[in-house]
């Protein structure tokens, strides 16, 4: 972001919001950015590094709603535990490696799920969704959303590999930024539970080796979005807690020209056709039962009242 301050592109990290006057505090790093653009009409940099969000923007909220969250958040859980039972049921734990269309490894413990409930979830997709700004100033006013799915980080999973998401669209020239990623937490990130490590300016051409001096860990609360460029180089940490870390992303691209045919293609990954479902509780099995006692006694009322009739008939 612009520091009036120190008066260059720098990064920042969102610390606080307030929904009285729609200001965002920003603390800053002395790490520059040289190619991010944000038009002064949409974000104001003030002295105390305060953003105010221009009238435009007022009333949209900078995170994912309480329920919003829970909703996502159950919505990757339950989905998980589908793919993992039906790769189970149908014996395919051999492939799971490989990858579904479903569900891919990231690493040991930790899962990229694709999961078909997100697309029916309109505060997503929204074009007045809260990271839309940022978006739009990155990419211009034509985006498309690419895809949408959920980092699965399981109890125990191991750091990943530092990797860019995507690589550069020419090998000679620093093109404007092409895509984004836009990660959302599901619960609060920390150090512990394996937030992002980003190795800043790396979406710079012949710059995108791996350097301690350059690493930024953003620690946000649930909801609170990352946006970042598509060939930054970034890797998820290790979860050493006892609790899963689910962070939902979204993926824009720019005029709708791009498409990453290698993180989400469809002829990639195995198809893991139709998901078994869950085994009923016992007090969903008693329901069945009782319902199914009452449906016999019905039709045994008419069997004994059909032949009846049919008593009836013959001896007429």
């Amino acid at each position: 972001m612009y520091s009036k301050v120190e008066e260059s592109w720098l990064n920042a990290t969102c610390t606080a919001y307030n929904d009285e006057d729609c200001t965002h505090t920003f603390q800053f790093t002395r790490t520059k950015f040289k190619d991010l653009c944000i038009e002064d009409e949409i974000i104001l940099w003030e002295k105390d590094r305060q953003g105010k969000v221009s009238d435009a923007y007022r009333g949209t909220e900078f995170r994912l709603k309480a329920n919003e969250i829970v909703t996502c958040y159950n919505l990757a859980c339950e989905h998980y535990e589908a793919v993992m039972r039906t790769v189970t049921s149908k014996n395919l734990l051999h492939e799971l490696q490989d990858g579904f269309d479903m569900m891919r490894e990231r690493g040991f413990a930790r899962f990229d799920l694709t999961v078909p409930a997100y697309d029916k979830l309109d505060f997503l997709s929204s074009p007045k969704a809260a990271w839309m700004p940022i978006v739009h100033a990155c990419l211009g006013t034509d985006v498309e959303l690419a895809h949408v799915g959920c980092m699965f980080s399981l109890p125990g999973s191991h750091a990943q590999i530092y990797h860019q998401d995507g690589v550069h669209l020419s090998e000679k020239t620093q093109l404007p930024c092409h895509a984004v990623n836009v990660f959302i937490p599901l619960i609060d990130l920390s150090v512990a539970n394996g937030a992002t490590e980003f190795c800043i300016g790396t979406h710079i051409l012949q710059n995108d080796a791996y350097d301690r001096s350059k690493l930024e860990t953003p620690t946000p609360e649930a909801g609170v979005p990352l946006v970042f460029d598509y060939r930054n180089g970034h890797r998820g940490m290790g979860n050493n807690t006892d609790e899963v870390r689910p962070v939902l992303y979204l993926t824009y691209s720019a005029n709708g020209k791009f498409t990453d045919e290698v993180n989400f293609s469809k002829r990639r990954y195995h198809k893991l056709g139709e998901m078994i479902a869950a085994p009923k509780s016992r007090e969903e099995r008693q329901a069945m039962r009782e319902g199914g006692g009452v449906k016999v006694e019905e039709e045994g009322e008419l069997m004994k009242k059909g032949e009846s009739d049919k008593v009836m008939k013959t001896s007429n």
